[in-house]
């Protein structure tokens, strides 16, 4: 059963909540290697919005091919570590040509077009996940 908790009504348990100040702007320099994501482009990308990725795919900074191709090679890289993601698409690249196409034609989808999108399966041995 999922509830909403009004914070207003909550009682505060210091036991249970832990405050952090902000990040500190050089906590990125403490990832280890496997995780950095490397440029694309010359382009930073670690916290990069969908409105932003729409506008370097619009201008032609890169394609939504090498776009892919740099998720999955950041996919490949990490999941031995983390061992997050079940598979990834084997059409992906074909797809990503496809959208490339259209982008170049003047047909967007919408604000997701040639964006890869990662989902999260969410299982649990003997959960109901029938709500999820």
């Amino acid at each position: 059963m999922f509830r909403l908790w009004n914070v207003s009504n909550a009682k505060y348990d210091p036991e249970s909540f832990v405050i952090v100040d902000q990040p500190n702007s050089q906590c990125r320099d403490k990832i280890p290697e496997v995780f950095e994501l490397p440029k694309l482009c010359g382009l930073d990308l670690f916290e990069t919005s969908v409105d932003e990725l729409q506008h370097y795919l619009s201008i032609g900074s890169f394609d939504s091919v090498a776009y892919t191709q740099f998720c999955l090679e950041n996919i490949r890289k990490a999941n031995p570590y983390l061992e997050c993601v079940i598979e990834t698409n084997p059409d992906a690249l074909e797809i990503a040509r496809t959208l490339d196409q259209e982008r170049k034609d003047g047909q967007i989808r919408g604000p997701l077009h040639g964006v890869p999108v990662l989902i999260k399966d969410v299982s649990s041995p003997g959960a109901n996940t029938e709500l999820v």
